[in-house]
């Protein structure tokens, strides 16, 4: 009772949000064309992405319309830290093209709605980070000691494989009751300022797949919290192209749940969204049929929160910081989240990722050609195929540094000798396989016809 005086609702209240939320969500997908539909469910699938085509004249066009946009169309009260960042601070990094043009994605190339989120974005910055936030990207130590320990904690975390489609994925949690407001809202930002790096999601945009705490969305749905969370989630430099939302089946739940859905998200947001009666087995499997990779979801099945990933994650960030601290804020190169068609070389293997499995599937097909030929020609041949086939699907080759983050292999002698390596490995488990099958037949010649197949132990073999 306590918690519905809380948010000024009583549990009556439970049935009519629900049937409301469904009505506001059929009437917004109803007001889609059936094209437009298609096209939305088919991107939340991971099938198709809506994103636009671009061309190098599509993107110079924007960008100029971008400039002339804020400039003429964009309130001076509301384009302050822009202006301040532009004429006071001379920082070249809010005129950057590779970041304004993460705004001009995030909302579909629209330029008026892409000046706004710009300008908001950086009111947020300015306002959460100081003016160092504009002049720069944001950097892990920007956090307090105290927002690094909560950030660690895993409440918010980027799932190390993308989804089918290419997409980041983000996990999210809700915090806990003793987080201030600011803390959850700078590590908002700087979790979204990285994922924003990554040009695959700037075009195809985030998969987020939330699972709340009854504590964070009660937090939530007080309306003086819900004014300055709306403003920062309406700025984040990415667009959400998939939504799961994973709520327990109760009906503080659904009042509370109803309440994000109608105040935090848009009309662009809601028809991407899916819900689901908690992170269930079935949930998961839900969940695997729009290309998410559930094995990665950094929650166990008590609900305790993983955090081995995120924690390296933090340290590849931390080194990025370094590398652009010592030179421009553009002079990192490297590779934080590889392509789904990527084949990754490291210690211990990548079995999991697909361009892996692709790359081995691949391999296998050959190897009979490879183990029938002794000329080098014919298998320097089948490699050259093997790597041929990588390619064409815009796959790269890459290695894992010291650092934490990939790069790629750009020596050809290297990458032979890595799927030579690969060649040999598949050999040698197929060759393992037939005679594991071979002993498995010939132990089975002795067992009665009445017994069952089973591992026998030492003593049940002999007492047979």
């Amino acid at each position: 009772d306590t918690i519905y005086m809380k948010i000024n609702m009583s549990p009556s209240d439970d049935q009519s949000n629900g049937d409301n939320v469904a009505a506001l969500l059929a009437k917004e997908l109803n007001q889609l064309s059936f094209d437009d539909r298609n096209k939305i469910q088919e991107e939340v699938h991971g099938v198709q992405s809506v994103a636009i085509e671009e061309t190098p004249q599509t993107i110079d066009r924007s960008l100029i319309a971008l400039e002339v946009e804020i400039a003429n169309n964009v309130a001076i009260e509301k384009k302050t830290a822009y202006e301040f960042a532009r004429t006071v601070l001379r920082s070249d990094y809010v005129q950057d093209r590779d970041f304004l043009l993460k705004f001009l994605r995030a909302d579909l190339f629209d330029v008026k709605k892409a000046a706004v989120r710009l300008t908001t974005h950086l009111e947020m910055l300015h306002k959460y980070f100081g003016p160092d936030a504009l002049k720069r990207p944001l950097q892990y130590s920007d956090l307090s000691k105290i927002e690094q320990d909560v950030f660690r904690a895993g409440y918010n975390q980027v799932l190390p494989s993308r989804d089918r489609s290419g997409r980041l994925v983000a996990f999210l949690k809700g915090f806990k009751k003793e987080h201030s407001m600011a803390t959850r809202i700078r590590l908002l930002l700087y979790i979204y300022c990285a994922i924003s790096e990554d040009t695959e999601t700037q075009k195809k945009g985030l998969v987020c797949v939330y699972v709340p705490n009854l504590e964070a969305l009660v937090y939530l749905a007080d309306k003086e919290v819900q004014k300055d969370y709306k403003v920062v989630v309406s700025s984040f430099p990415v667009r959400w192209s998939g939504l799961h939302f994973c709520f327990p089946d109760t009906p503080m739940y659904r009042i509370i749940g109803a309440i994000i859905v109608v105040v935090f998200m848009g009309t662009d947001e809601r028809v991407r969204m899916k819900t689901y009666t908690g992170l269930t087995m079935e949930t998961q499997y839900q969940l695997m049929g729009y290309g998410i990779s559930t094995h990665d979801l950094p929650i166990t099945s008590s609900g305790s929160l993983k955090t081995k990933t995120h924690h390296q994650w933090i340290k590849t960030r931390k080194a990025i910081d370094q590398v652009r601290l010592a030179g421009h804020y553009n002079s990192f190169t490297g590779i934080v989240h590889p392509g789904v068609f990527d084949v990754l070389f490291s210690r211990g293997g990548n079995p999991s990722h697909h361009g892996n499995r692709e790359l081995h599937q691949a391999i296998g097909q050959r190897i009979p050609a490879f183990t029938a030929s002794t000329s080098r020609k014919v298998k320097k041949d089948l490699r050259d195929e093997v790597i041929g086939l990588v390619r064409s699907r815009n796959g790269r080759f890459l290695q894992l540094n010291h650092n934490g983050w990939w790069e790629e292999i750009q020596d050809m002698n290297i990458i032979h000798e890595k799927i030579s390596a690969a060649v040999y490995e598949n050999i040698r488990k197929a060759a393992a396989m037939k005679n594991q099958q071979q002993n498995k037949s010939d132990t089975d010649q002795f067992l009665p016809p009445n017994i069952k197949r089973r591992k026998l132990d030492a003593d049940s073999f002999c007492s047979l």
